[in-house]
């Protein structure tokens, strides 16, 4: 850590003398103020997200729409992130967008590799919410495992 700046008493980093600037004018603080830097540390490695992270978590199955198509879903507070089934999005041209995501530990403890991921719209019923879905080569029991995120 390097300090960068101190100031006995306010501080004129949050202020702006300029009218036209879109920032806010703060007023000066009463107290000493510190600001410090961090300098970004080595690469870590990928995240490593859970596909069953919790024992004993709770699922239920439910009939839903991905984009209007019909999908299985399976709700999982296991799951902390969510998940679709690569080969429903193929077949439905649901567009994944191919990145690095880390990889994933599936229930049976491997670690997979997702293909990327798909911005959607989900309906249950009456509710209808946009959702991230994570691409995988999934089990075709489900179309969409929901998680905890």
């Amino acid at each position: 850590m390097t300090l960068l700046q101190e100031d006995p008493v306010g501080t004129s980093l949050f202020q702006s003398n300029n009218p036209h600037t879109r920032h806010k004018q703060l007023e000066p603080l009463h107290y000493p103020v510190q600001v410090w830097y961090d300098a970004p540390g080595p690469t870590t490695p990928p995240r490593v997200f859970n596909h069953h992270a919790n024992t004993g978590h709770i699922t239920m199955h439910i009939a839903g729409h991905i984009n209007r198509r019909p999908a299985r879903i399976l709700i999982d507070s296991g799951a902390s992130i969510s998940f679709i089934n690569t080969n429903y999005a193929h077949k439905h041209n649901l567009h994944i967008h191919i990145t690095n995501l880390g990889t994933v530990q599936m229930a049976n403890g491997n670690c997979e590799k997702p293909l990327g991921y798909i911005h959607s719209t989900l309906t249950m019923q009456a509710f209808k919410c946009p959702v991230h879905l994570t691409a995988m080569d999934l089990t075709d029991a489900y179309d969409i495992i929901l998680g905890d995120d």
